[in-house]
C-alpha cells in the first residue's frame, strides 16, 4: 500500500498539469477571439478607422493610403508594405465572417 503523502502530492501534481494545461488551450481561446475581433473591420476601412488610422490623410477608392498625415505622399516601398497588411486584414476578416455566419461569434 502507498504511503498517504506520496498519493497527496501524486494528486496534487496531476491537478497542477490539467490546470496548467488549461490554462494554455483559454490563453490560446483569448488569442484566436482578438484575431477574429480585430478581423470585424473590413480592409476597405482598415486604414481609415483602424488603429493607425491617424498616420494617414487620403485614402483612394480601395481604401489604400496615399497621403500622410504630414502631407506627404505614400512612397512605393510603403505603398507594399501597406498592400501585406490590407491583405492579412482581409484575411482576419474572411475569418471574422465565417465564424459570424457559423455562430461562433456576434
Amino acid at each position: 500500500m502507498e504511503e498517504p503523502d506520496i498519493v497527496m502530492r501524486e494528486v496534487a501534481r496531476r491537478r497542477e498539469l490539467e490546470a496548467e494545461k488549461q490554462r494554455r488551450a483559454d490563453a490560446v481561446r483569448q488569442a484566436e477571439m482578438e484575431a477574429l475581433e480585430r478581423g470585424r473591420t473590413a480592409p476597405k476601412d482598415w486604414f481609415r478607422f483602424g488603429p493607425e488610422s491617424a498616420k494617414y490623410s487620403e485614402w483612394d477608392d480601395e481604401g489604400m493610403p496615399t497621403k500622410l498625415s504630414d502631407g506627404q505622399e505614400v512612397t512605393k516601398s510603403g505603398r507594399k508594405k501597406l498592400e501585406k497588411e490590407r491583405d492579412r486584414q482581409a484575411k482576419l476578416h474572411q475569418k471574422f465572417l465565417e465564424a459570424r455566419a457559423a455562430g461562433n461569434i456576434q
